[in-house]
């Protein structure tokens, strides 16, 4: 997925993990302002309108990574958030 930053794609791979802009921006220590800038590239550049269609697209190209991005307050993986029930760890 050469077309994608590192930081698209590593964002792209925490919406298909099912987080929303103020997590992500929580996760990475970012502004919530930089995350809505980088989705709207990554479906800007992969030419869909919505997330779940982006990360679906992803998905059947089979480019997701190897290594499960983590909290750097925590150490666990970041779409493991013991605060919200009914996620489950993937």
């Amino acid at each position: 997925m050469p077309l994608l930053t590192p930081r698209e794609r590593e964002i792209l791979e925490l919406i298909d993990g099912g987080l929303m802009n103020k997590e992500i921006a929580k996760a990475l220590s970012i502004e919530l302002t930089t995350v809505k800038n980088h989705v709207h590239h990554i479906l800007e550049k992969l030419g869909v309108s919505r997330r779940a269609a982006a990360a679906a697209k992803v998905r059947k190209l089979g480019h997701r990574s190897a290594s499960i991005p983590r909290s750097r307050d925590q150490g666990v993986p970041i779409h493991c958030n013991p605060d919200r029930p009914g996620r489950k760890d993937r």
